[in-house]
């Protein structure tokens, strides 16, 4: 059996391809367990690959601004009781942001504006 997607196939196609068979009774029947083993193969790889969902792309998103932020010692984002603050860079003045991710967000672009 090759890795190679078959054509568009449907289940009574790709029965028929490993030598499976409908008996008299209506049922499908297999000459062997490594037909259905094919079978079951060729049906998970030729499935879509899975989409990772919006909410694990955010959390990526998140763990990057994170990882981010830990790098960055504090020097681009301040945080003073409820609210976050940037700047672009030492010297500069404090701008209140409305978030954690904006402050985040805002301070990474400045940087990579240099």
């Amino acid at each position: 059996m090759t890795n190679e997607k078959l054509p568009a196939m449907n289940i009574a196609q790709r029965i028929l391809h490993v030598g499976g068979r409908n008996n008299a009774a209506g049922y499908v029947e297999f000459g062997s367990i490594q037909a259905v083993e094919a079978l079951v193969k060729q049906v998970l790889r030729d499935l879509p690959a899975p989409q990772p969902s919006p909410a694990a792309q955010g959390d990526a998103q998140d763990a990057a601004r994170l990882d981010w932020l830990e790098a960055d010692e504090m020097n681009r984002v301040l945080h003073l009781g409820k609210s976050w603050y940037t700047r672009a860079g030492y010297g500069s003045p404090y701008r209140k942001r409305a978030s954690l991710r904006e402050a985040i967000d805002t301070a990474r672009a400045a940087q990579k504006g240099k």
